[in-house]
C-alpha cells in the first residue's frame, strides 16, 4: 500500500493566516539540560498549519471537533481537481462547470498552483478569493461531499474578507468541514481514501491535522458486480469503430474528418444514432431525418461489424472474466452499440457464459445500468463500472457506482489494461 502525508510540518515558520504572530516551539525540558527526558512545548492556535474549519468556527451552535463519529475523518471517494489561479485569483462555479454529478463524491481536493509560494509572503497576502456561490454549486453536484480541502492558507482571502467569512458560513452550514493549507504537491492521481486525523481538544472549532492519503490498487474482492463498456474495455475495437465514422465522413471533406475524430477523443461513448445527427447539425450544418439516421446507422454497422468481430481483446480480459466467473462475480455488458448488434457480437466472440444480461442502445448507458441496476437487486457499494470515456462516467456516476478507467488517461483512477487488476493468485 502507497501512503502520502497531505500535511506540513509545523515549525515556527510555518505562514500564519494574516502574517501576525509565529508558532511557538520552546523546549520545556532537555536532555542536554540534564533533564530526565526530551519534552516540547508548542504555542499554536487551532487554524495552524494544515488544520480544519468545523462549524463552530463561524456558527453560534455549529458542531464542534468532539461532536463527530470516529467514522466521519475517513472518506472512501476522493475528486481532484487541479486549477491554475496564479496570486489575487479568484475560485467560483466557472472553474468547476466541467465538474459531472457524482453521487458518491465525499472529499473534494482542490489542488493549485499556490504551494509554491509558501516561503513568500504573498501565501499570505495574495490567496484566491472563493466565492461563497461554490458551496452551493457543489453540494447541488456532489450531494455526499462533506470536506472539501485546498494548498492555500484559508478559505477567506485576505483580499476579500467579507466574502470569506460567506464561504465559510455556507460551506460549514451544508456540514462541509474545510480543510486548509494542505500539502498538495506529491499528489499526482486520486487516492483511494483519505484519513483526516486532527488532535481532539474537546469542543474546538478546529484544529491542525494529520491527512494521509492512501492507494491500495484494485481490490478484486470489494466487488460483488462488474459492469464492463465494450469497446476499447473488452475488446480493442475501438479504432474499427473510429475509422467506421472516417469513412462515412471523408466525402464532407479533411476539416469535418477532423472535428469527427476530435469528438471521439473528447466524448465518443455515446450511441452512434446521437453521433450522426450532432455531427450532421453541427459540423455539416445540415437537419437529418431519423430515416436517414437509421440509413447511416445500417452503412456503419456493415463497415465494422466484420473488424470487431477479429478484434483482439484487450489484454488480460479473458483471465479477467474467467476469475470473476470463478469467483461468482455478476457481470454485464452497458455498451453504445445497439443491443442486438452487440449481443450477436458478444453470442459470436464466445463470451456469453460470463454474463448475466448485455444491454446496448437506443437507450442511454445510465438508463441501461439503472434499469440493470433495479432488476437484479444490485447493490451499488459493491460495484463498479470498467470503461473508456465520459459516457461511462457518467453512467457510473449517476447510478452511484464506482468508475475505474481502462485505457483511460485522463481518469484519476485509470489502468492500461485487466492483467494490471487482475488479483495476484490469477496470473
Amino acid at each position: 500500500m502507497k501512503t502520502l502525508i497531505l500535511s506540513h510540518n509545523i515549525n515556527s515558520d510555518t505562514p500564519l493566516y494574516g502574517g501576525k504572530g509565529r508558532v511557538g516551539l520552546s523546549h520545556e525540558k532537555s536532555l542536554k539540560r540534564r533533564d530526565s527526558s526530551n519534552v516540547l512545548r508548542i504555542a499554536m492556535n487551532s487554524h495552524t498549519s494544515t488544520h480544519i474549519d468545523v462549524p463552530s468556527h463561524f456558527i453560534g451552535r455549529g458542531k464542534t471537533l468532539t461532536d463527530y463519529e470516529p467514522g466521519s475523518w475517513v472518506f472512501n471517494n476522493i475528486l481532484v481537481k487541479n486549477l491554475e489561479v496564479g496570486q489575487n485569483g479568484v475560485i467560483d462555479e466557472k472553474d468547476f462547470a466541467d465538474l459531472e454529478y457524482n453521487k458518491l463524491a465525499d472529499f473534494l481536493v482542490i489542488k493549485t498552483d499556490m504551494e509554491r509560494f509558501r516561503k513568500e509572503r504573498s501565501y499570505i497576502t495574495d490567496s484566491p478569493v472563493i466565492s461563497s456561490r461554490l458551496a452551493d454549486f457543489l453540494k447541488k453536484r456532489l450531494p455526499s461531499l462533506r470536506a472539501i480541502g485546498f494548498n492555500f492558507i484559508s478559505l477567506s482571502s485576505l483580499k476579500d474578507r467579507e466574502e470569506g467569512r460567506r464561504a465559510h458560513r455556507r460551506f460549514l452550514k451544508k456540514g462541509i468541514i474545510i480543510v486548509e493549507d494542505m500539502r498538495l504537491e506529491a499528489l499526482k492521481s486520486r487516492p483511494d481514501y483519505i484519513l483526516v486525523s486532527p488532535l481532539f481538544i474537546d469542543k474546538a472549532d478546529g484544529s491542525p491535522v494529520s491527512v494521509w492519503a492512501f492507494y491500495s490498487g484494485f481490490n478484486f474482492d470489494k466487488y460483488d458486480y462488474f459492469f464492463f463498456d465494450f469497446d476499447g474495455v473488452i475488446l480493442n475495437s475501438e479504432p474499427v469503430k473510429i475509422n467506421g465514422f472516417v469513412k462515412l465522413y471523408e466525402r464532407y471533406g479533411r476539416k469535418v474528418v477532423r472535428k469527427v475524430l476530435r469528438h471521439h477523443e473528447v466524448d465518443g461513448g455515446i450511441d452512434r444514432y446521437r453521433k450522426f445527427r450532432l455531427y450532421h447539425e453541427q459540423f455539416l450544418g445540415k437537419r437529418i431525418t431519423t430515416g436517414e439516421i437509421k440509413a447511416l446507422a445500417r452503412d456503419y454497422s456493415r463497415i465494422v461489424l466484420n473488424g470487431v468481430l477479429n478484434a483482439a481483446f484487450i489484454k488480460g480480459v479473458p483471465e479477467f472474466l474467467s476469475a470473476s466467473k470463478r469467483r461468482r462475480k455478476v457481470c454485464f455488458i452497458v455498451s453504445s452499440t445497439p443491443e442486438r448488434e452487440i449481443n450477436k457480437i458478444v453470442k459470436q466472440r464466445g463470451l456469453g457464459k460470463y454474463f448475466r444480461e448485455v444491454k446496448g442502445s437506443p437507450s442511454r448507458k445510465e438508463e441501461n445500468v439503472r434499469d440493470l441496476v433495479r432488476k437484479y437487486g444490485v447493490d451499488t457499494r459493491r460495484s463498479v463500472l470498467f470503461g473508456d470515456s465520459m459516457n461511462d462516467v457518467r453512467a457510473a456516476n449517476h447510478n452511484g457506482i464506482e468508475f475505474v478507467g481502462i485505457g483511460y488517461p485522463g481518469m484519476a483512477v485509470n489502468y492500461r489494461n485487466f492483467k494490471e487488476i487482475l488479483p495476484k493468485e490469477e496470473l
